[in-house]
């Protein structure tokens, strides 16, 4: 017969349940952060990445993704409404009607008379564009989510592991 005999020291055992419950929730808000992070470089690179031209509004806009803390428990990602918009449209023909931006734009990317896809654009006499471009969604935001949804179980465990660190045996 073996008999074996136990110590259970409760004080310690309640100062690190006290000191866990308290570190735990910042570090996973810390974690998540970083995750916020991860997404927000995926998403400028994705955004960068295209086949399409790449303007300098694009650009612009890709130094205005950021990630912000809202709360003590939320994290935010921001970014300008015309990358929200780009991302989430549907197909459609747009019109090349005289004092629309996208004109200005037509002339200088496409040629002289251009079938391309569906878009249809024509160069007048008079050095005008008539036509009517068909614009598509850029899905760079669920592109960006699906590669960084890896990234979120190593980052939250960092953030357990350094809440418990120096209280594992």
């Amino acid at each position: 017969m073996l008999a074996v005999n136990i110590k259970f020291n409760t004080r310690q055992a309640q100062r690190v349940v006290t000191r866990v419950s308290q570190r735990l929730p910042e570090e996973t808000v810390n974690s998540l952060n970083d995750f916020s992070n991860v997404v927000v470089k995926k998403l400028k690179r994705n955004l960068m990445n295209d086949t399409r031209p790449i303007t300098p509004d694009r650009q612009r806009a890709k130094t205005l993704i950021k990630s912000k803390k809202l709360s003590k428990t939320k994290i935010g990602i921001m970014m300008p409404r015309s990358l929200v918009l780009l991302d989430a449209m549907k197909p459609h023909y747009v019109s090349l009607k005289r004092g629309r931006n996208i004109v200005g734009w037509t002339k200088r990317n496409f040629g002289s008379a251009q079938v391309s896809g569906r878009s249809h654009v024509v160069r007048g006499v008079r050095g005008g564009v008539s036509g009517s471009l068909y614009v598509t969604p850029h899905k760079f935001v669920q592109l960006s989510l699906n590669q960084s949804r890896n990234f979120l179980p190593n980052e939250l465990r960092k953030g357990i592991k350094k809440a418990f660190k120096g209280y594992s045996s």
